[in-house]
């Protein structure tokens, strides 16, 4: 896959260079040009809230779903350590598993949640691995185990970013003036709110570049575009990701 570089995107103070991987070079003409424009302002701010990611023992054929949630509760501090346990590494970096949450979805289905902090690991195996420990002390307990293993909607691992770019930084080469263009983008943003069909596109055009940052890094871009999607559907109809406004 051809790779090349989005230079000098300032974020949180510093310029970053982001390699990206894609079949479009337009992709990375466009991220380089919208870093250009960023530049023109403070750049982009982030803020992690968490960072947790979520592994699922699902039980079926749950006799008394309130006699769980009770075992889960009694049990805690145990099942914690069954998982740390499984990792140990991970807990002595300050990472490993946090909590854990029953989720009922019927009279006899249930998922124990369990919520671990994998610090700079992408934590697919780790959570898998502390999943499996945990679904064998529900086995020995009497529980009935479907499967054990993560899930990639990672609604715990959430990171929010804004920026601001000045009006001015908008201007086209054709003369359009920066403040109309600004007034575009934001009567745009507003339509992806409303048409499904308008956010879908939208966020396409903005996994070009997470896609090609993903790829490009080694990481899994279907579990990153699944959760993306997942995310933006989440509230019963699916909505663009990003919110463009005009300050006064």
């Amino acid at each position: 896959m051809p790779t090349g570089l989005l230079l000098e995107l300032p974020v949180d103070g510093r310029l970053v260079t982001v390699p990206m991987s894609t079949e479009e070079p337009s992709v990375i003409a466009a991220a380089n040009n919208g870093a250009r424009m960023m530049r023109a302002g403070a750049g982009v701010q982030t803020v992690i809230e968490s960072r947790l990611v979520r592994g699922q023992i699902i039980l079926d054929n749950v006799a008394d779903v309130v006699a769980l949630q009770t075992y889960v509760e009694t049990h805690l501090t145990q099942l914690l350590q069954v998982a740390n346990d499984a990792h140990p590494s991970m807990a002595k970096r300050g990472g490993g598993a946090k909590a854990l949450t029953v989720e009922v979805l019927d009279a006899q289905t249930a998922i124990v949640n369990v919520l671990v902090d994998p610090k700079a690991a992408m934590g697919a195996n780790v959570v898998n691995t502390m999943s499996e420990a945990i679904a064998s002390v529900l086995r020995q307990a009497g529980y009935e185990v479907l499967m054990a293993i993560l899930s990639n909607f990672a609604t715990e691992s959430l990171v929010k970013a804004k920026v601001a770019v000045p009006v001015t930084a908008l201007a086209t080469k054709q003369g359009m003036s920066g403040a109309d263009v600004a007034a575009k983008i934001a009567a745009a943003s507003r339509i992806e709110t409303l048409s499904p069909y308008r956010a879908v596109t939208s966020n396409k055009g903005m996994l070009n570049g997470i896609e090609a940052a993903v790829l490009a890094s080694g990481n899994d871009t279907r579990a990153v575009n699944a959760a993306l999607h997942a995310y933006a559907a989440q509230g019963g109809q699916y909505h663009g990701l990003t919110r463009w406004t005009v300050s006064r």
